[in-house]
């Protein structure tokens, strides 16, 4: 009988040797698995700088879109906005590696200068605001010569079905989400998105995923779900934050301050609860997809009450 993995962990040792023979790191003083989510991340140490080795899982990740993400941070790299990827001494971003379980993908990428933001803080929200403001107005400038867009559409079918396929023994909470796909598709084609203003997004920017500097300058890192899509989207994914954490005054002193630096279209936000939803989908289907690696149990029933009462509660257009 042949044992087949759908996912190994790469040693310290074997990291430490890609490092060498890929970027020619002999001076390696610390190297340790940093986290373990939508990716393995090592954290390294070479000659007192610090890096992030970011490791994708096999068919997590298209090579386009891995391009794509390189190249908006690398173009965003002129604005000291951003972490960076570091090239190899292949000349290339992408290292490919035969792991057991099939190919995968790595990334060397800079360190982000800075601690990471108390996003509970309200001082955190307004400095949230403005920063991601300024990012847009970065990413606006930006030429780039790849393409990657979030299709709303496929994104929610593909979530709810997702999860839906997840829930076969409950049989409530999956009527749920089949009502859910169909409440939410209907109510974004009946929405004029393209009156909505498109353009390069982060997708991620939850109050998380940012460091800040004695200065208080915040730079922006994990652009795993970087696309092209609509701006509204973005500025939900940290309402949706907001609403999780039960705390929507940081919301009104975080729109506020994005408003100082850059115009929207206040028509767009009537709408925002319609991608708040999406966003939950999205963020229950990535918790669907730990549980291959974790188990089951990783979605207890607490979990999973408290996801369906946050989208029950939220008011549609």
């Amino acid at each position: 009988m042949q044992i087949n993995l759908s996912y190994s962990l790469i040693s310290i040792e074997s990291i430490k040797e890609i490092l060498f023979i890929n970027f020619n790191f002999y001076d390696i003083t610390y190297c340790e698995l940093f986290q373990s989510s939508s990716s393995d991340i090592y954290k390294i140490v070479n000659k007192g700088n610090i890096y992030y080795f970011k490791v994708y899982f096999t068919n997590s990740k298209i090579y386009k879109d891995l391009e794509f993400e390189i190249e908006v941070m690398n173009k965003l790299k002129q604005y000291n906005i951003s972490c960076y990827p570091i090239e190899s001494d292949k000349n290339s971003y992408i290292i490919k590696l035969n792991c057991i379980e099939g190919l995968r993908y790595a990334i060397l990428l800079s360190n982000s200068e800075g601690i990471e933001l108390n996003y509970n803080m309200h001082k955190s929200a307004i400095i949230y605001g403005k920063y991601q403001a300024i990012l847009h107005n970065n990413l606006d400038n930006l030429s780039i010569a790849q393409y990657k867009e979030f299709n709303l559409f496929d994104t929610i079918s593909k979530s709810s079905s997702k999860i839906i396929d997840f829930l076969n023994q409950k049989d409530k909470e999956r009527n749920f989400f089949i009502k859910i796909k169909e409440q939410i598709i209907l109510n974004i084609k009946n929405i004029s998105l393209d009156k909505f203003e498109f353009g390069i997004c982060h997708n991620d920017l939850h109050g998380g995923n940012s460091s800040i500097d004695k200065y208080n300058s915040l730079r922006f890192y994990d652009f795993d779900f970087c696309s092209y899509n609509y701006r509204i989207y973005d500025l939900a994914v940290f309402y949706w934050s907001c609403l999780n954490r039960k705390n929507e005054t940081q919301w009104n002193s975080f729109i506020h301050s994005y408003k100082m630096i850059k115009n929207i279209n206040l028509d767009e936000l009537k709408y925002i609860n319609n991608f708040i939803v999406i966003i939950g989908v999205i963020v229950i289907s990535l918790y669907v997809d730990k549980t291959k690696r974790l188990g089951s149990s990783f979605i207890n029933d607490n979990f999973l009450y408290n996801r369906i009462d946050f989208l029950k509660n939220l008011k549609l257009r």
